[in-house]
């Protein structure tokens, strides 16, 4: 797909949000349209499968601490943010002099994607996990990871992998439930690359995949992906 993406013509690929909207990323993932970075996120421009002309905005954590300690208070403090604007939204004061804010859906990095109803190409993707990556100075990667059976996909191919097998997405599973109900796809995952754990460092043999809480007691944080919030 060709565009224009900040006043220049490139090609780019597409990373689904739902049946409708995507990022658009090279092709190793990485975000390629606006992308604004703040003290504690990113907004990053959405685009439409279906009306070209129109745009949406996505803010997630900016999580580029040196610590996963600092990343999870960064996560902490998004979450309380999500809160305040629900309850503005949603309860009973006033709207005025607010722009419009979808909030009733959760987050769609947070849980698998739901394409059903797009194109083709969205709907081959279709119960699939945003992964999110972090280098400072840089905008966000992305990678679409997808479990059909045995077999695990990735997108964009020459993205990095960071989940090669059925029980580390597994994992992903248990670590995003609430702790007292148990609900799906609730907490904030992080995600260690193995590729990035050098020898005789005390994270290796170590869970690979934990939660925000979990993150508190960390050390550096090497490479991170996130099922983030």
């Amino acid at each position: 797909m060709a565009d224009l993406v900040n006043g220049e013509s490139l090609q780019y690929k597409k990373i689904w949000i739902n049946h409708e909207w995507y990022i658009p990323v090279n092709d190793f993932g990485q975000c390629v349209g606006p992308c604004n970075e703040g003290a504690l996120g990113f907004v990053i421009q959405l685009h439409s499968e279906v009306d070209s002309r129109q745009k949406r905005a996505l803010k997630i954590p900016r999580l580029m601490g040196e610590t996963p300690r600092e990343n999870a208070y960064v996560c902490e403090l998004m979450e309380k943010e999500l809160a305040a604007v629900r309850e503005v939204v949603l309860g009973t004061q006033g709207t005025r002099g607010l722009i419009n804010a979808d909030v009733t859906g959760g987050s769609p990095l947070r849980r698998p994607i739901n394409t059903v109803g797009g194109s083709p190409e969205a709907e081959l993707w279709n119960g699939a996990l945003i992964l999110t990556r972090y280098e400072k100075g840089q905008n966000p990667y992305f990678c679409l990871l997808l479990v059909q059976g045995n077999d695990i996909k990735h997108y964009p191919e020459s993205a990095d992998r960071p989940i090669k097998s059925i029980e580390e997405y597994k994992l992903i599973e248990e670590n995003s439930q609430e702790p007292t109900k148990g609900t799906k796809w609730y907490q904030t995952v992080f995600v260690i690359a193995k590729s990035s754990i050098g020898e005789g460092s005390d994270l290796q043999g170590s869970a690979l995949i934990h939660t925000a809480r979990n993150a508190f007691r960390r050390g550096p944080s090497h490479a991170f992906w996130y099922v983030s919030s």
